[in-house]
């Protein structure tokens, strides 16, 4: 079973997760929007709403789905995180510029 961290290393759940805070959804909706058919997006949000991230309203066979509190807080974190990765990406590729740029790396001939 994966564990609940290596979970937010998924692009179909940080998707799903960071459309919500934009509001409610339907379930249908999402699924239009990432990667995933809808029995797939189904899954996943039925696991975030067993760890509390969101909440179901269901209306018939229309199901609703938003973020609660902590889902909210859970998404701003997973942004930050996001955040800073791209920061660490366009350093590294700064400083690969860099080493281009002196010489560094390339093998003497």
């Amino acid at each position: 079973m994966i564990e609940e961290w290596e979970f937010f290393f998924r692009k179909a759940p940080v998707k799903i997760l960071l459309s919500l805070k934009n509001g409610k959804k339907y379930l249908s909706e999402i699924s239009r929007e990432g990667i995933l058919s809808y029995s797939q997006t189904h899954k996943l949000v039925d696991m975030f709403c067993d760890w509390g991230l969101v909440e179901l309203q269901r209306n018939g066979r229309v199901v609703e789905v938003s973020l609660t509190p902590f889902g909210v807080e859970i998404a701003e974190e997973v942004e930050k995180i996001i955040s800073k990765l791209k920061e660490v990406e366009k350093h590294g590729e700064e400083r690969r510029e860099l080493q281009l740029q002196e010489g560094i790396g390339e093998s003497d001939k």
